[in-house]
């Protein structure tokens, strides 16, 4: 198990029952099975970037920013380049992807939940 990425992949569950997200119960699940069982599958990661590759789409065509949709690709970006660079140093690596990735992509999802749920509301 990799428990930062682990601890904050947990976040987000917030919105998966606030908000009934199915978005943030996906990535919340497949975060859950990527960084705490199978940690070391690499067809495990390709499908988690598959996944979330997706659900960005998703989010952006439903969201129509295009500052949000490149601070996501630089987020992706940041993170691809420091695990190939500090993949064999995983607790920088995880603490890296935990910073860029899972607590930016949880508000940034949440703020676009709060959004949609005033539109409905």
């Amino acid at each position: 198990m990799r428990i930062v990425p682990f601890l904050t992949i947990l976040t987000y569950a917030y919105p998966a029952i606030k908000y009934k997200s199915f978005r943030a119960f996906t990535i919340l699940i497949n975060g859950v099975i990527l960084h705490g069982i199978l940690h070391d599958s690499i067809k495990m990661i390709y499908f988690d970037y598959f996944i979330n590759f997706f659900i960005v789409l998703y989010t952006l065509s439903n969201h129509k920013k295009m500052k949000l949709g490149f601070f996501l690709a630089t987020l992706t970006t940041i993170n691809i380049l420091t695990w190939r660079k500090y993949g064999n140093h995983r607790i920088v690596a995880d603490i890296i992807h935990s910073l860029v990735c899972h607590i930016p992509g949880n508000l940034l999802l949440i703020q676009h939940l709060e959004k949609c749920s005033s539109i409905t509301d």
